[in-house]
């Protein structure tokens, strides 16, 4: 299974059990992403001004501690001082988290019920991109891949849980620079 350039757009042919796959991964990190609650009519503008009464501000920083996964997802934008880091979450989470779901709903759907053929266009292609990134961010979160990794898995029994889980973390990866070779050809 690989990305091919078409007259069409990007194309590319799923078995029902890379469906399956990317369904359940992509679906969980839906989930976990979440979508932000949509401002009142108006009251946007005010909220990320931080005017009092006109919304509530973006939860706290998830902590690395106890949120690895969201952590990772939705990092600091300053690591040296908190209220700039709080100013920036404030302005710039909820786009964030909304552009994470929308590419995330955007892959899901285009995903073949059972099996099949899709041809993306360009921003279906920018969506999976994106979908892809997050869900290999995640799983390598929660794997604590590093570059021992691949070495880990030589000597795990294919069986193993932690073995099959590393195999869709590397399938999303190729999945990842096959749809960016396919990009690049035109």
């Amino acid at each position: 299974m690989s990305f091919k350039r078409t007259r069409a757009g990007i194309a590319v042919s799923l078995d029902p059990e890379e469906v399956a796959v990317l369904g359940q991964v992509i679906g969980e990190m839906f989930e976990l992403i979440g979508v932000p609650d949509p401002a009142p009519d108006g009251a946007k503008w005010a909220r990320d001004l931080g005017l009092a009464g006109v919304g509530e501000l973006p939860a706290a920083p998830p902590d690395p501690e106890t949120d690895p996964i969201r952590a990772r997802l939705f990092p600091a934008g300053y690591r040296d001082d908190e209220q700039a880091a709080s100013d920036f979450r404030r302005f710039t989470e909820d786009e964030l988290r909304a552009g994470k779901a929308a590419n995330a709903d955007a892959l899901l759907r285009s995903l073949p019920e059972g099996g099949g053929a899709i041809v993306l266009d360009e921003d279906g292609c920018a969506a999976w991109l994106g979908a892809l990134n997050d869900a290999r961010l995640a799983l390598g979160t929660a794997l604590e891949v590093d570059e021992n990794t691949s070495y880990e898995l030589a000597t795990l029994e294919a069986n193993e849980p932690r073995a099959r889980r590393l195999v869709v973390y590397i399938w999303l990866g190729e999945l990842q620079d096959s749809l960016l070779e396919a990009l690049m050809e035109g």
